[in-house]
């Protein structure tokens, strides 16, 4: 007996359904495949487009990403959490001047778009253009005044242009809207270290710990400011967590190998230099000394 035969539709369907299994499943590389057939066989068919995109995204594919967003919009041109998306991937790709030409469609579409006047606002902020970065934040917070990464990205620019209480302000606004904000609490820590408030400093990053314990530039820089402030031995556990979750960071093993060494641990301190040597360290000009970490100074924002 012959097997059924399906449509086309049926089969696009069957691997849009296949792929959408893999995915949940976590099998991404068998999600791409079912999903490339799919679109393969109808490539008007805009969920599948954006599905396919979505697994690229988890792959870091950006150009395949891009390429899928595309095609979506030349299905529909109008479509803007599509261009919102082509942005993205373009700014994935450091491709700024293109990534501002989508959120700019954006708001020729919608001229209210809070997701476009943010988006524009982070590349803004990534090419260090500060007035107009604030001026973005600002035209999204006038849309919604509850738009907690909008208030953060406000908080990094006031920052960067040397507003630390403006940025302070900020950044607690965030927080009041949503006391999980993982990039909250760090800028906001990173604020008050360089107001030289270290104790709150080192709160901040523990309460960003505590909602996302492996979240490493929390524990650099609360290790970094424990080591600033004496506290060496809580320094050498922050740090030891840190190495546990990135075991290349040639300039942590450094540092704890030097902390080590001032609390007279030798044999670790000097498995510590062994490691930092492995990856590199001593053979390049360049390399941080430790007198290179003895002020908060260097601690840099994050959006």
């Amino acid at each position: 007996m012959n097997g059924k035969k399906f449509s086309k539709d049926e089969k696009v369907d069957n691997l849009s359904a296949l792929g959408y299994i893999c995915y949940l499943k976590g099998d991404l590389s068998e999600a791409e495949k079912c999903l490339e057939q799919a679109v393969n066989l109808d490539d008007k068919n805009v969920i599948n487009w954006k599905n396919l995109a979505l697994i690229y995204k988890k792959l870091k594919k950006w150009d395949k990403l891009i390429f899928c967003f595309k095609k979506v919009l030349e299905i529909d041109p109008e479509l803007i959490d599509a261009w919102n998306n082509l942005g993205y991937g373009y700014g994935m790709l450091k491709e700024y001047k293109k990534e501002l030409e989508c959120y700019d469609r954006v708001l020729e579409l919608n001229s209210e778009s809070e997701d476009g006047w943010f988006n524009k606002g982070v590349v803004f902020e990534e090419l260090s253009e500060w007035e107009q970065a604030f001026h973005c934040y600002n035209r999204c917070l006038s849309i919604n005044d509850k738009n907690f990464r909008a208030w953060c990205g406000k908080g990094i620019v006031l920052g960067k242009s040397g507003n630390l209480d403006g940025a302070l302000e900020c950044f607690e606004k965030s927080l009041d809207i949503n006391p999980r904000f993982v990039d909250g609490w760090y800028n906001k820590g990173i604020t008050l270290a360089k107001l030289f408030y270290i104790d709150r400093a080192i709160e901040c990053f523990e309460e960003a710990l505590k909602i996302k314990p492996e979240d490493i530039k929390s524990l650099y820089a609360e290790g970094i400011l424990l080591k600033i402030s004496g506290d060496l031995e809580e320094a050498v556990k922050c740090f030891m967590e840190l190495l546990s979750l990135e075991p290349e960071n040639k300039e942590v093993w450094l540092l704890q190998g030097e902390m080590l060494e001032k609390l007279g641990d030798m044999e670790f301190a000097l498995s510590c230099y062994e490691h930092w040597t492995d990856l590199g360290g001593g053979d390049e000009e360049n390399d941080e000394e430790s007198n290179d970490f003895d002020s908060p100074d260097f601690l840099d924002y994050r959006h």
